[in-house]
């Protein structure tokens, strides 16, 4: 049976937001399991295997890689061009927010290191809240 002009467009559509999504987002490729050890090291690369809950794909590894390094850059709804940031200023700039909602609510203050900082962004991006650009900016969708 052919297939109706309404669903071809369909077709036509998701394959033209397939392709749309592809060239913003490249990274989400599969990893060889190798080549993923091979960068972050056995143990490291076993603790994303769990946390992703599978086998990584590319972007998981350049983003554990940009952590790494400490230095990246963010585009969100108040930095829509981007703002780069290292760790410990992301992690300043969370605690002062975190001040401000206790001080708000006269709560006792939490506070976030960079060690949770990293879990927090990794465990966003095995949800989806966050994508990994082209040019390795972290995208809060």
């Amino acid at each position: 049976m052919a297939k109706s002009k309404k669903s071809k467009k369909s077709a036509a559509a998701r394959r033209a937001s397939q392709r749309s999504l592809q060239l913003r987002y490249p990274h989400y490729v599969p990893c060889q399991h190798g080549e993923a050890e091979r960068e972050l090291g056995a143990a490291r690369s076993k603790e994303l295997e769990d946390l992703y809950q599978g086998p990584l794909q590319r972007a998981d590894v350049e983003l554990e890689r940009l952590l790494a390094a400490g230095r990246f850059t963010i585009i969100d709804d108040e930095h829509p061009d981007g703002h780069a940031w290292t760790l410990a200023e992301y992690a300043d700039d969370w605690n002062r927010e975190l001040a401000e909602d206790a001080r708000r609510n006269q709560e006792a203050t939490d506070t976030v290191d960079e060690e949770w900082l990293i879990r927090f962004l990794h465990d966003s991006h095995a949800r989806g809240e966050m994508r990994l650009t082209a040019d390795l900016s972290l995208h809060w969708v």
